[in-house]
C-alpha cells in the first residue's frame, strides 16, 4: 500500500539504509530558493510529484493507482570527477526496489551555474493501492 503522507519519507528511509549515501543529504523538497552557502555534500530532495488512482474496489471504496516520487540530486561542482552520476541512479534504484515500482525515468543533467553543481531529476512512479489518511 503507498501512503501519501508517508511515501516521499519512505524512500528517504530506504535511501539512508544504503551506505552509498552515507554522506548524503537526504531530505523533503522545498521550495527552490537561494540558499546562502553551497552545497559541500550531495543532496537529494524527494518529493510527490503527480498521483493517479481509480476506484479498484466495488463498494468498498479501495482506491488504487500509481503515486509519482521526484528525487532530485545535486552533486556539488567541486565533487562531479570524485562521484559518479550514474552511480548515484542507479543506488536509488537499488534503494527503491521492494516499493513496487512501476518505472523509473531520469531527465538529462544539467549544470546550475548559481549553486554550482550538477542536477539530475529522476522519477520514480510506484503502483499499488493508495492510502489518503494519515497513521
Amino acid at each position: 500500500m503507498i501512503n501519501l503522507y508517508s511515501v516521499s519519507n519512505d524512500l528517504i528511509t530506504r535511501l539512508r539504509q544504503n551506505s552509498y549515501f552515507e554522506d548524503t543529504v537526504l531530505c523533503c523538497s522545498f521550495p527552490k530558493t537561494v540558499k546562502p552557502t553551497l552545497l559541500s555534500h550531495p543532496a537529494i530532495a524527494v518529493s510527490v510529484c503527480s498521483v493517479n488512482f481509480d476506484e479498484a474496489s466495488l463498494g468498498d471504496n479501495v482506491m488504487a493507482g500509481t503515486v509519482s516520487v521526484s528525487a532530485d540530486v545535486f552533486i556539488p561542482a567541486l565533487l562531479r570527477n570524485q562521484i559518479s552520476l550514474d552511480e548515484f541512479v542507479s543506488q536509488i534504484c537499488k534503494s527503491a526496489a521492494g516499493m513496487r515500482i512501476v518505472s523509473i525515468s531520469c531527465e538529462k543533467p544539467q549544470s546550475n551555474k548559481y549553486a554550482e553543481c550538477i542536477e539530475q531529476k529522476i522519477i520514480i512512479t510506484f503502483n499499488d493501492e493508495i492510502c489518503f489518511e494519515e497513521q
